[in-house]
């Protein structure tokens, strides 16, 4: 899926979309739902949530490739800061199971990372790159990311998605579906063949996106069709004015080849304070033989040292 994935990968570009009808002039403008969907993620400007979830991985034509590993998630966020709690079953390149876990903040000021098997903290700056992979650092962005940003440690900025979808593609259209569902199109060529990327969104219900699809037209003279490349089904529940993700089931095709993330989502409390000591090395409550390193300046500094 190289050509879709250009859409976010290579155009980041800022673009300002405020209120649905601003910078539309109509509705059957692409601008005018992605607006719209900008604007209702918008409104949820705090939460604490919990997920539990499957990983799976399998192959046709790899024999004992069925793998699935657990998902466990914890997050909070407010609009400056993000705590993000990881236990995750992930598959090497030998074709196995490994379960990693690890706990992140960040705030304007720092950034720290906590991995369970290194048994130690590192205090880094608060654009530090982290290492390996954080689902869902921007919980806004949930249904309308496309499988490598989920999974890349970067996370998936919800201003960054919307104005990529904006910017990104050579066409863009509307299909009106029904009354509450709208389908929006975006085409690309870039491997030479007709590609696009599909969202199902319902106005009605928060601009909310229920269905991700990407697909490559193929076609060899003898035979020709849509493959699939990846689909992402998301249910959204409206709380305490905000619409968010209650499930979200992911999947990714390549050949004969297919991996999944199968998620539920329990909002803990949504558009309310957040508590501080979330944002804190201390609030990652391990042990007193674990190991603190502040990487913040032009030398680590090993603020505790068990040993």
């Amino acid at each position: 899926m190289v050509g879709i994935s250009h859409i976010f990968s290579c155009v980041l570009v800022t673009l300002t979309l405020g209120d649905p009808g601003a910078n539309a002039a109509s509705s059957d403008d692409v601008n005018f739902y992605l607006s719209g969907t900008l604007s209702e993620r918008q409104k949820l400007r705090s939460g604490v949530y919990a997920i539990r979830g499957t990983r799976s991985f399998k192959d046709g034509q790899i024999p004992n490739s069925n793998l699935s590993g657990d998902v466990a998630i914890f997050c909070a966020f407010d609009e400056s800061r993000v705590r993000l709690d990881n236990v995750e079953g992930v598959f090497t390149t030998k074709r196995d199971l490994t379960t990693i876990r690890r706990k992140y903040f960040r705030t304007d000021d720092e950034s720290a990372v906590w991995l369970a098997d290194k048994k130690t903290i590192w205090i880094q700056k608060p654009n530090a790159v982290m290492a390996g992979q954080f689902l869902f650092l921007d919980a806004r962005a949930v249904g309308i990311t496309t499988w490598n940003y989920v999974n890349d440690s970067r996370g998936s900025k919800l201003e960054k998605t919307i104005s990529a979808y904006a910017s990104g593609a050579s066409q863009k259209s509307v299909e009106k579906m029904d009354d509450n569902l709208v389908q929006l199109v975006f085409v690309s060529n870039f491997t030479g063949r007709r590609e696009e990327l599909r969202l199902w969104i319902a106005p009605a219900q928060g601009y909310t996106v229920r269905l991700l699809e990407s697909r490559t037209w193929t076609g060899d003279g003898k035979s020709e069709g849509w493959q699939v490349n990846e689909r992402t089904i998301t249910s959204w529940k409206e709380i305490n004015g905000a619409w968010v993700p209650v499930a979200s089931d992911m999947r990714k095709f390549r050949q004969t080849a297919e991996q999944g993330l199968d998620l539920k989502f329990d909002w803990q409390a949504v558009n309310e304070a957040v508590d501080a000591k979330y944002f804190t090395p201390a609030g990652f409550n391990t042990s007193e033989a674990t190991r603190i390193v502040d990487t913040r300046g032009d030398e680590p500094v090993v603020v505790r040292d068990p040993r």
